[in-house]
C-alpha cells in the first residue's frame, strides 16, 4: 500500500465532515499505514496529536458499534470508557455512557459514586499560582496523573478545612 497523501482540504472536506467516527477512523488508519504522518495530518486537521489518538482509539475500540449511537454518546463519553471496555461489559458501559455526564462517568470508571447537586468550578491561574495549587492538592491527596490531577476536590477541601478562621 502506498502512503498517502494529505491535504487540509481533503481531510476536512469531503467524506469526512465533521462526523468523529469517520475522523477517527481516518486517524486510526493512518496510524496503522503511515504512523509517521499522524502528527502531520492532525495538525493539517487543526487538532491535538492527544486528541488524534484518542480519536485512532475510540475507532479501534468501538469497531463494529452502530455509527448513530456512538454520535449520539459522543467522543469525549467514548474516551472516558475506552480504557474500560471488554467483550462483557462492552453494552453495559455503552448503556453508562448514554445515560451519564462525562463528570460522572469518570467518577463511576474509578470506582467511584457521583454525588448529586455537585458544582463545578473553573479556575484560571498563572503558572506560578497553578504550581501553589498543584503543590496543596499532592500535600492534602490528590495524585499527578500524567499532565494532571485527579482527587483534588477532597485534596482541596482538606486543604480548606485546615485553614483556622
Amino acid at each position: 500500500m502506498s502512503k498517502p497523501s494529505y491535504t487540509k482540504a481533503e481531510m476536512t472536506a469531503g467524506p469526512l465532515g465533521d462526523n468523529f467516527i469517520r475522523i477517527a477512523r481516518h486517524f486510526r488508519i493512518i496510524q496503522e499505514h503511515t504512523p509517521e504522518r499522524f502528527a502531520e495530518v492532525a495538525k493539517l486537521v487543526g487538532i491535538s496529536r492527544r486528541r488524534a489518538y484518542y480519536y485512532a482509539k475510540v475507532a479501534r475500540v468501538f469497531d463494529g458499534v452502530d455509527e448513530n449511537r456512538l454520535c449520539f454518546i459522543g467522543w469525549t463519553k467514548l474516551k472516558v470508557i475506552a480504557d474500560h471496555i471488554n467483550n462483557s461489559n462492552k453494552d453495559q458501559l455503552l448503556d453508562l455512557a448514554e445515560d451519564c455526564t462525562v463528570r460522572e462517568l469518570e467518577i463511576l470508571m474509578r470506582n467511584g459514586m457521583p454525588i448529586d447537586g455537585t458544582r463545578a468550578v473553573l479556575l484560571y491561574l498563572e503558572p506560578h499560582d497553578y504550581e501553589l495549587f498543584e503543590k496543596a492538592v499532592l500535600s492534602f491527596g490528590g495524585k499527578k496523573v500524567g499532565r494532571g490531577l485527579i482527587d483534588k476536590e477532597e485534596a482541596l477541601i482538606k486543604a480548606l478545612s485546615s485553614i483556622k478562621s
